[in-house]
């Protein structure tokens, strides 16, 4: 439909842009702001949906940019807080989703970090 493709349109322009690098400094910078962190997460799983190729290319995106252990780290720092555990889950599932790098490199990193026990609640 017209929407889907308007809503991948935005996701594909804001993954090219600097918006991925943008929200992991916000979230680095700002580790206390439980509002950011939930917003940035729920952003960076949206823009992250999909399997098509454009997807694959806006998860590694995430990869790149460092997200992975900027959500851990929200996830750690906001432990008791609902909505930044869900909102993380969420985008971490979407980034690592599939078996591409940015699937493998969720995994090498859940090697060295135990924080999926979050999304298992």
């Amino acid at each position: 439909s017209g929407d889907d493709a308007d809503c991948d349109l935005r996701a594909q322009k804001a993954a090219e842009g600097t918006f991925m690098y943008r929200a992991v400094r916000a979230m680095l910078r700002l580790p206390d702001a439980h509002a950011l962190q939930a917003q940035a997460c729920r952003a960076v799983a949206n823009v992250c949906a999909g399997y098509d190729p454009p997807s694959l290319s806006r998860r590694q995106r995430a990869v790149s940019a460092g997200f992975l252990p900027a959500a851990v780290k929200a996830m750690q720092s906001h432990e008791g807080n609902d909505v930044v555990l869900l909102q993380a889950c969420r985008a971490v599932t979407n980034v690592s989703a599939g078996d591409d790098d940015a699937g493998l490199a969720l995994s090498q990193y859940a090697a060295v970090a135990d924080f999926l026990r979050p999304c298992a609640r």
